[in-house]
């Protein structure tokens, strides 16, 4: 039972960070989002990797090996500072990052994979 409730706890926590980074995405940035990503992600390609590879799941350690020759760490507080993605608590593990979810109902990965010519494969 205790188990069961520390999982609902965490999950609900990680909902209400996401509800937080929702509204002040929203309150800092009325215009459009979906410009605002772009601007933010500029002709960095390496962002826009970086930013692309953010899932949730794997730790910022797990991304650089997928992506090498690509700085991970500075790419990811970049677009931390931006409110593009935000960290969630692991533990155990390294730094793992999630997007918003506005960033999710926007569908703004196929957004920028097509802006920049992006495969799944990348």
């Amino acid at each position: 039972m205790k188990r069961d409730t520390h999982k609902e706890i965490v999950k609900i926590k990680g909902e209400l960070k996401d509800l937080r980074e929702t509204v002040d995405f929203l309150l800092l940035r009325p215009d459009n989002p979906v410009e605002y990503v772009k601007s933010v992600l500029g002709r960095s390609l390496d962002r826009v990797r970086v930013f692309l590879a953010i899932n949730g799941r794997d730790s910022l350690k797990e991304i650089a090996n997928k992506l090498p020759g690509v700085n991970v760490p500075r790419c990811s507080k970049y677009l931390e500072k931006r409110k593009l993605i935000y960290k969630l608590d692991v533990p155990g593990r390294s730094f793992v990052y999630r997007k918003p979810h506005w960033a999710h109902v926007l569908n703004i990965d196929d957004i920028i994979r097509k802006e920049y010519g992006i495969t799944n494969d990348e």
